[in-house]
């Protein structure tokens, strides 16, 4: 938004990619930025699958930890589910804007896995026209995409899993 046409630098912000990390820079940038944080091995690699060496998860996961715990296997996963909502922060901003319809097809996706675009159209039941125009804004926002071999799926395991936990835990999708 800040970079936006109507944001405060009218699109004139510099952008750039940055990839995910691979397990050993993820260790070196934790050991680097946060070495007041204690892992355990296997915590340490639990906190490498959460984040998947994605840059803004790892410091929204570090910021929900502390220094006077040491981090195992256990502990990792205990902390990810229970400070999700803050780890994913961008996410549950994102969702709170899309459509009911655009919701209802990355619902589908969630709790039937990755479709083709004919069983996907008539899980939501929605017309063609319908369906193609939500779906192509999800495409274009990067949150759903289509693979060749599995079909239209959610590009962001990381939503895909809070939409999973939010249904497990609460017994509904989030609203």
């Amino acid at each position: 938004m800040i970079n936006g046409q109507k944001g405060a630098f009218g699109n004139r912000m510099i952008q750039f990619h940055v990839n995910p990390f691979t397990k050993k820079e993820n260790d070196k940038y934790l050991n680097g930025r946060v070495p007041e944080i204690n892992f355990t091995d296997d915590g340490l690699k639990r906190f490498y699958e959460c984040t998947r060496g994605i840059p803004a998860y790892i410091n929204s996961f570090c910021n929900t930890l502390s220094s006077n715990e040491t981090y195992d296997n256990e502990m990792v996963e205990k902390t990810f589910f229970q400070k999700m909502d803050q780890i994913i922060v961008m996410w549950i901003k994102i969702w709170g804007t899309l459509s009911l319809k655009e919701r209802d097809i990355i619902i589908s996706i969630v709790g039937n896995g990755s479709q083709t675009w004919t069983n996907l159209q008539q899980s939501t039941g929605f017309s063609t026209n319908t369906f193609n125009k939500y779906l192509d804004i999800l495409k274009n926002k990067g949150i759903v995409v289509y693979d060749k071999i599995e079909g239209y799926k959610i590009e962001d395991q990381m939503l895909k899993a809070w939409i999973e936990y939010k249904k497990e835990n609460d017994g509904y999708y989030p609203p």
